[in-house]
């Protein structure tokens, strides 16, 4: 009996003190902290924002932008295409690269072709490299003759990599 004492007169002490936390009334003093009135400096009024720091020059802008397009060459070129298979059995991929960058020229485009099957599950991979250059706003065909899986019902391409060059 002595033994279970002490753990129940622990567990009553703590689920009181428990109770007492959660459910006591906090008083005056807490609600008036909390509803402090906030002041608005002078010639400004609660509507008005500040910015944090001057905004950005068009240089920085520029910079930005760039940065963006040197980071994520596959963001800004749109890959559009038409697949059909050959009759020795090689999918033939023809279509466009369309450079959406501003600023920013690529080269040595890098593409991944998934073949997929009926249901879009993707079935194999190939990479090739279109060795064409394309300026800002501008666009380059290709055709792309590749073997895949016999049972492959689609063809998915993708932008995985390419060489960042100075437009001029």
């Amino acid at each position: 009996m002595k033994k279970l004492a002490l753990p129940i007169v622990v567990v009553l002490v703590v689920g009181a003190g428990t109770a007492f936390y959660f459910l006591r009334d906090p008083g005056e003093a807490a609600l008036k902290s909390n509803n402090q009135e906030q002041t608005v400096p002078d010639g400004m009024t609660a509507q008005d924002s500040v910015p944090f720091g001057d905004p950005p020059s068009p240089d920085e802008l520029e910079r930005e932008q760039k940065l963006k397009e040197h980071a994520r060459p596959g963001d800004f070129i749109e890959v559009q295409f038409e697949a059909r298979k050959n009759i020795l059995g090689e999918t033939v991929a023809e279509g466009t690269l369309k450079n959406k960058a501003e600023l920013t020229a690529y080269r040595d485009l890098q593409l991944m072709l998934y073949f997929e099957d009926e249901l879009g599950e993707p079935l194999d991979s190939a990479s090739q490299v279109i060795f064409e250059k394309i300026l800002p706003d501008g666009e380059t065909k290709f055709k792309i003759k590749q073997k895949g899986p016999r049972k492959s019902k689609g063809l998915n391409i993708r932008v995985h990599d390419a060489v960042v060059e100075d437009p001029s």
